[in-house]
């Protein structure tokens, strides 16, 4: 043998011959090869381990066997096939795959080795090699006479050739006839039909498959299948019976013509069944037209989408807002329950919510759109593009804010949007449904809401848990405190935001690629032209009122509802005096804009920052919070006299009165001189002694001794408590 040709393939596992194997034990040899040859091809791939493949094996068995196999037997035949392969991937050989024990049935007789062992990799080629589709048989059967011409080339005498084939088939292609005569003629009939079509490979294929999808029935005439299309779709919701039998009784009066009639009864058969030809010809066409009688969003759901890319996007530059009414009960002060409502701010690149605000009502109106636009701008500053629901600044004025006692209206929600678009943030309108990324993020944001208390399902009257039904109907009658069973809404708004953050915290998708939308938002920010700050000439723009005030001495002070504000800083300080308009926003009370009166396109906007009360004792302990934030008012006190100081000092050295100096004797001089000194050190020893006493104070606040005498003698106070905190600290130290 030469040390080139191919290792013979040895069967010693065959109990039986495989000429003379039943026909069962071939079939079920080529089922077991079908189920299980992709999973063998894929044996020693890397990435892959041994339960995936035993579990693609089993898929197998499921596709070839209409039922799955245990895993248990999948890896028993696998790991029994690659010990009979001994490490040779010879996937086509079918006698691997034969049972252990097989039927040992001598139904066929076979001669010395055919030729024709080329074959055997076409039927390993078959997706079921035990029961091939008629497009595999043709092909198969032209393989077959394609190698049965190489024969003959060879000098094969053609009977002889002719005979070997049909051995070779007869022992490993059963499903080609069922009796060796059968099997002679097919071959015989498909090998001469061959060759009279010019070699046309559609002649091996079965007549019926080839003539499949041709129609030999008489064509229903165009206005009567329109007629009856129309009738089933308009009237009858899509049930063609229905149609029929009204065409059939009303057809006459109608004048509708006698051959639609009995067109009509021809195809209506025992208790008015129509017949599954005409259906087949209406239902596709009443189903194209439902759609458009239902109306514009049955129209959109029919429509094909667009899959719209949006990797060339950074953050920020697009922001998609929707309302939700989310799945979960709370309760407000008054004790009813409210689902409210989910104002929900999404970064279109990212899909990361990046603004939310949850409201009690079941409406809402603009100006909390307002208030959410302005978080989400303070935050991550303006995004080009705005991208709502058609007319939302329209729709969402269900509600008829109606403004406080000396406050008017802010803007309109028509000059709030034109104000966004003068800044460069454009507002695009989505047309459906479907086209909002962020409905996808409120489906993801509900599926971590189950379990929640007070969860009453996606669909509230079908999927509400029996629980949630009786815990309403206890709050609602009285019987329990909503507390026993819902969340308030404040600890449902602390609620709502744990899961928006675990959310945006969340990997989506598979593999080493998956990213959470909050590193998917930082990775994309745009670090070179980062969106533009919420300043404030872009304040009046989230604003909810407006109303004059003239800047007095205590800056602009107001009351709104039961609550008292306070506006003073430097920004405030060159506009003392002065009338202004300022743009207030309940939401956001720690500052106003203010403009100069004819300003309301935020020009000469200015930000003023809110002067808070502080404690009484709040400048005691000079390190407590309460210090530092005492100190911060004065601070801001202190700015809002900056300008009238400045103005004060410039106006005095320009208009600073020259008087004639006085001119005096030599001894007068010298006494005025001695009087100076004695002033300036009597001056000097006073600064001193307030110095000590302080000293003397604070180490005493220090060692929480009360009562230091500050009138009697100040240099011994302070000897004293300096002795006493020194022999405090040795104490300390001595333990």
């Amino acid at each position: 043998m030469n040390s080139t040709d191919p290792i013979p393939f040895t069967t010693p596992w065959l109990k039986v011959p495989w000429a003379q194997l039943s026909s069962r034990a071939r079939l079920l040899a080529g089922q077991w090869q079908s189920a299980l040859l992709s999973a063998l091809e894929r044996m020693d791939r890397p990435g892959l381990t041994r339960p995936e493949i035993i579990q693609m094996g089993v898929d197998g068995t499921q596709r070839v066997f209409g039922q799955a196999r245990s895993p248990r037997q999948v890896r028993r035949m696998l790991d029994r096939i690659e010990q009979r392969a001994a490490g040779r991937r010879e996937w086509h050989h079918l006698e691997l795959f034969v049972e252990e024990s097989p039927a040992a049935q001598p139904l066929r007789a076979t001669g010395p080795a055919s030729p024709f062992e080329a074959l055997a990799d076409s039927i390993a080629g078959l997706a079921n090699p035990a029961a091939p589709t008629p497009t595999e048989e043709a092909a198969f059967l032209l393989e077959a006479w394609r190698e049965e011409q190489g024969v003959l080339l060879r000098g094969v005498a053609p009977k002889q050739a002719r005979a070997e084939l049909l051995a070779f088939l007869w022992d490993r292609c059963p499903w080609l006839s069922d009796s060796r005569p059968g099997l002679q003629k097919k071959v015989l009939r498909k090998f001469v039909h061959y060759a009279h079509s010019g070699e046309n490979p559609i002649a091996l294929l079965d007549g019926r498959v080839a003539r499949a999808g041709e129609s030999r029935a008489p064509e229903i005439p165009r206005e009567h299948f329109d007629r009856l299309s129309w009738l089933t779709a308009k009237k009858f919701g899509g049930r063609v019976q229905f149609a029929v039998d009204e065409l059939i009784a009303t057809g006459e009066a109608m004048g509708l013509p006698g051959d639609f009639t009995e067109f009509l009864l021809a195809h209506r058969g025992l208790n008015g069944v129509v017949n599954q030809r005409l259906l087949a010809h209406i239902k596709p066409d009443v189903d194209a037209l439902a759609p458009y009688l239902l109306g514009k969003k049955a129209i959109d759901d029919a429509t094909a989408p667009l899959r719209r890319l949006k990797d060339n996007l950074p953050s920020m530059h697009v922001v998609n807002a929707d309302d939700f009414t989310m799945p979960v009960y709370c309760w407000l002060p008054d004790g009813t329950l409210t689902r409210g409502q989910v104002l929900a701010f999404i970064d279109i690149r990212s899909l990361c919510v990046v603004g939310h605000m949850l409201i009690p009502e079941r409406n809402y109106d603009s100006l909390a759109i307002r208030s959410c636009m302005t978080g989400v701008c303070r935050q991550w500053g303006i995004p080009a593009v705005w991208y709502f629901e058609r007319g939302i600044w329209k729709q969402s004025k269900i509600i008829k804010g109606i403004a406080p006692l000396h406050w008017s209206g802010a803007r309109s929600a028509e000059e709030a949007a034109f104000g966004w678009e003068q800044l460069g943030s454009r507002f695009i309108h989505a047309t459906r449904a479907r086209s909002k990324p962020v409905e996808k993020v409120g489906d993801l944001l509900q599926r971590l809401m189950e379990g929640e208390p007070g969860y009453c399902g996606r669909d509230e009257r079908r999927d509400c848990p029996e629980e949630t039904k009786r815990a309403k109907l206890a709050v609602e009658s009285g019987r329990d405190h909503p507390a026993q069973h819902f969340l308030s809404f404040e600890q449902w708004e602390t609620r709502l935001a744990e899961i928006i953050a675990r959310y945006n915290a969340k990997r989506q998708g598979k593999g080493a690629d998956a990213r959470s939308p909050l590193e998917i938002f930082e990775a994309c920010w745009p670090r070179e032209n980062p969106p533009t700050p919420l300043e404030a000439r872009c304040w009046h723009l989230g604003a909810h009122y407006v109303r004059r005030f003239v800047v007095v001495d205590s800056g602009i002070t107001f009351k709104f509802g039961k609550q008292r504000f306070a506006y003073a800083d430097e920004q405030l300080s060159p506009w003392r005096h002065h009338e202004v308009l300022a743009w207030f926003n309940p939401d956001e009370p720690e500052r106003i804009a203010v403009t100069q009166v004819n300003d309301r396109d935020g020009r000469t906007a200015r930000f003023v920052e809110r002067l808070e009360d502080v404690g009484f004792l709040a400048a005691l302990n000079p390190d407590s919070p309460e210090a530092a934030h005492y100190r911060e008012q004065l601070k801001k006190q202190h700015g809002f006299n900056a300008h009238p100081a400045a103005r004060f000092r410039a106006l005095e050295a320009k208009f600073a009165a020259n008087f004639r100096t006085v001119v005096t004797d030599r001894h007068t001089a010298a006494m005025a001189a001695a009087l100076q000194d004695g002033r300036a050190a009597a001056e000097a020893r006073q600064r001193a002694d307030a110095t000590q006493r302080r000293q003397t104070q604070k180490r005493a606040a220090r060692l929480g001794i009360a009562g230091v005498l500050t009138d009697g003698d100040a240099a011994a106070a302070a000897e004293g408590t300096r002795m006493m905190e020194q022999a405090l600290k040795q104490l300390e130290e001595g333990e």
